[in-house]
């Protein structure tokens, strides 16, 4: 771990992030704000809750280990004939990280029922089934090696990653769309939006999305 260099500082601490975008808010460069005042109340309401696993970092309650912090299934290469896995990809991410996030990222990528930029938002919710398959792979095969503050933080870690991505595309709109790729106005308010869907969903569904973790650990 050592050895192990920081690619990109602060990827994945939710409270700078939060901190950004209020910061963001305040400048309001474009004049955007005026439209997402619902948006930006969700983070407000929630800026505590996502920072929870920062704080306990923080206090050295987590461990770091070595993760990849872009999880999502995109990253993985697959053989189209077999269907065996051939690679992890996009490595420049890996550095020293939470296994809760790179198990939350993920769960948000992977277990939307709907595409990560998808606007009829009645179809983003959490797919229970996707989720518990996740979790008998993961916490299943690491069994053993992460302790149990990790293990009692991995559906928070699906939780807080869903509301980080989301105010980092929502103040991506807000500064004009200069990091996130777009292919349509808005695209990245549609990005936000989606995320805070999941996010909201994820709320309804804790308690069992925790007992699935507890069941596979």
């Amino acid at each position: 771990m050592e050895k192990l260099g920081v690619t990109i500082p602060d990827f994945h601490n939710t409270r700078k992030r939060l901190d950004d975008f209020f910061e963001a808010v305040e400048k309001d460069e474009f004049g955007r704000c005026k439209d997402i005042q619902e948006e930006i109340e969700f983070f407000r309401s929630h800026r505590e809750t996502a920072c929870r696993l920062q704080d306990m970092l923080d206090r050295g309650e987590l461990p770091l280990r070595v993760t990849h912090n872009d999880t999502k299934s995109n990253n993985v290469l697959i053989d189209d004939s077999t269907g065996d896995v051939l690679c992890v990809i996009d490595l420049d991410t890996i550095m020293p990280g939470l296994s809760v996030f790179d198990f939350g990222d993920a769960i948000r990528f992977a277990a939307n029922t709907a595409a990560e930029d998808e606007t009829d938002l009645s179809k983003v919710s959490l797919d229970l089934n996707l989720y518990e398959s996740f979790c008998r792979g993961f916490i299943g095969e690491l069994k053993g090696f992460l302790d149990d503050v990790e293990i009692e933080n991995m559906a928070w870690g699906a939780l807080i990653i869903a509301i980080e991505l989301a105010s980092r595309f929502l103040k991506d709109h807000i500064e004009g769309d200069k990091y996130f790729r777009i292919h349509h106005p808005n695209h990245n308010l549609e990005r936000a939006r989606n995320q805070i869907a999941l996010a909201k969903d994820m709320e309804k569904k804790f308690d069992k999305m925790c007992e699935i973790v507890k069941k596979y650990s």
